[in-house]
């Protein structure tokens, strides 16, 4: 059973609408065969749930980037740096004899998703602009773990994310222009492009040895407020490189857009609270979980009970089978830190010695519609099933002694694009806060 979680994520979001309808008792009877000689419920209760470290989440050519800073009062630090490298529209200009009067750079907000944002959009943040000062490849792949190699400073940005939509008239017509994080690049910098731009605007090639790519870097403390983490598109024609010069007889201008074939990198940064470092250091049992997207932290659950009832060796239909989990309602501001719209539930992957490591990977309901996991409007809750799971879990136990269940693992999920949500869990054992029920059917 070798069910990888990123090759299907993009089947779970596509199926996740569907998380709650309710699975057929036939699935189990159609794995097994055989009739039954009726249906039995019980309930199960995690025996040990503890904050871990994250796995490495792949953050190059997402489809939506994420950019700034939190200083959340209850995760601590999250920050989400962002690598963009603009690209030639045309070759062969030459702009050698005119001095630089602006160098402006834009970067469009994405609000596909919602907008989607972390903490308060009213905060102040400061970003400082650096050129990036190493090679970076479209065909790469880059972790959240991926640290630049930073080279001059040519600029910054203090301010606030004004995710406004602009509307322009038009003779009768309003059009609706995309909101965009904008500021200044230092002059200095725009006279070394223009400068060089013969050489450099030749090709692409001839420019990225100038220009390898521009990275953003929030500052750990916002200006103001918590901070905030807004979604951009780092691919979008309309973000990029804007310059204006003149010479002596005639001004202009030149647009260095991003593309699809540019690179664009997101890096997190997250120095969490106390309380997790704790349990992501010290074994045991704790009363709360915490989620946090970034590469943050992720939730280890163990089950003996579960453990057992599957070494019970019996010759039983699994129904249904879910687990619930429930969010502490006093850490939720639905306008600063939302509860995630879905979370993933995972297992253990496997070492080539059969052992459970640290990362995940996907089960056999992984991406079924009856998957779940998805946070109904005006819920805390949030329910997954695992009916084919358990049923192959039992099978194979029956049939070789080997079992081969390790607990789960809760996470934010970390496909495209990469949101920065959090969220904290009700997990204290003794007060049996996190549910797993199963339906089955004994087979005569």
């Amino acid at each position: 059973m070798n069910y990888k979680v990123k090759g299907l994520l993009p089947l779970f979001f596509l199926l996740a609408f569907l998380g709650c309808k309710k699975e057929s008792t036939n699935v189990g009877l159609a794995l097994v065969g055989g009739t039954s000689d009726g249906e039995n419920d019980t309930a199960f209760f995690a025996s040990k749930v503890r904050t871990v470290e994250s796995d490495s989440l792949s953050t190059s050519r997402l489809p939506s980037n994420i950019l700034g800073v939190v200083q959340d009062p209850i995760f601590g630090l999250s920050k989400a740096s962002l690598v963009v490298q603009p690209l030639l529209k045309e070759v062969g200009v030459k702009l050698e004899d005119n001095t630089v009067d602006s160098i402006r750079f834009h970067l469009n907000y994405d609000l596909t998703a919602g907008p989607m944002v972390l903490g308060d959009i009213n905060s102040e943040v400061a970003l400082d602009v650096y050129r990036l000062d190493q090679s970076v490849t479209v065909d790469s792949i880059y972790t959240h773990r991926f640290r630049p190699a930073l080279g001059e400073k040519i600029g910054e940005f203090i301010g606030k994310f004004d995710l406004t939509t602009n509307r322009t008239l038009i003779g009768e017509d309003t059009i609706a222009n995309s909101p965009q994080l904008t500021f200044l690049l230092d002059n200095t910098f725009g006279q070394k492009l223009i400068d060089s731009s013969t050489t450099i605007f030749a090709s692409n090639t001839g420019f990225l040895s100038f220009l390898k790519g521009i990275v953003l870097v929030p500052r750990d403390n916002p200006v103001s407020g918590e901070g905030a983490i807004v979604a951009v598109q780092a691919y979008s024609n309309a973000s990029g490189i804007e310059v204006h010069y003149h010479n002596s007889t005639d001004t202009g201008s030149t647009v260095i857009p991003m593309s699809n074939n540019s690179v664009r990198i997101n890096y997190y940064e997250t120095n969490p609270s106390a309380e997790i470092v704790t349990q992501q250091t010290v074994d045991g049992s704790y009363n709360k979980g915490y989620l946090q997207s970034l590469g943050g932290s992720k939730v280890k659950i163990d089950l003996d009970d579960l453990s057992q009832f599957i070494e019970r060796g019996e010759q039983i239909v699994i129904n249904e089978a879910s687990i619930v989990f429930s969010t502490d309602e006093s850490t939720v501001d639905k306008e600063k830190y939302p509860l995630p719209p879905s979370l993933l539930l995972s297992i253990p992957a496997l070492d080539a010695m059969g052992n459970p490591t640290k990362n995940s990977q996907g089960f056999a309901d992984f991406g079924s519609s009856w998957y779940g996991g998805v946070r109904l409007d005006g819920s805390s809750e949030y329910k997954f099933r695992f009916t084919r799971y358990l049923q192959e879990l039992i099978t194979e136990y029956n049939a070789s002694g080997k079992n081969d269940f390790h607990g789960f693992f809760l996470s934010v999920p970390t496909a495209s694009p990469i949101r920065p949500d959090r969220a904290v869990l009700n997990t204290d054992v003794t007060a049996k806060e996190v549910k797993v029920y199963i339906s089955y059917t004994k087979l005569n």
